[in-house]
């Protein structure tokens, strides 16, 4: 029984139960924290074995991803694992963005890589716990990630409150 019901043990509850390998791209203060609470909450599924961490030590030691359910990622190794080809398609069934914000500047490096490697999992997640600061817009490159049909090519910049909550 999971009773810490954030967005970390949803996640990874999802992704257990429904037998799925993942790379976790998140903040890199909370890089280890995804591995253990991992193995702490989801043992039948998660073990030391079967999930790492990319660093600056080992992303270029990591040869074969095939052996890991879970694999955390910073932003700067999720780069690198991007420019230097590491990230492969098929290599895991899902991506976690978590703080998923740092995806909404659809001009940024980040996003743009994102973007290009999204066809790689078929199951994409977002998470955050940063609401729209801004404007509503900033919520359409985090959508378009997880679904490019979901706003049907469109923008919630120009939708209503009611409109876009719908």
């Amino acid at each position: 029984i999971v009773h810490n019901c954030g967005k970390t043990p949803q996640a990874l509850g999802y992704l257990a139960s429904n037998n799925k390998t993942a790379l976790v791209v998140c903040p890199k203060t909370v890089r280890r924290k995804w591995n253990s609470e991992a193995i702490k909450f989801f043992n039948k599924y998660y073990n030391k074995e079967n999930v790492s961490e990319v660093t600056v030590k080992n992303i270029k030691k990591i040869t074969d991803f095939s052996k890991f359910k879970l694999v955390s990622a910073n932003y700067e190794m999720f780069k690198k694992m991007i420019t230097s080809g590491i990230l492969k398609e098929n290599m895991f069934d899902a991506i976690v963005i978590d703080e998923s914000h740092k995806i909404k500047n659809k001009k940024a490096q980040l996003t743009l890589l994102a973007l290009t490697v999204k066809k790689f999992f078929k199951h994409r997640i977002c998470l955050t716990g940063t609401g729209v600061k801004n404007e509503r817009k900033d919520l359409d490159t985090q959508l378009n990630f997880v679904n490019e049909n979901f706003l049907n090519g469109g923008s919630l910049a120009g939708m209503t409150i009611g409109g876009a909550w719908n």
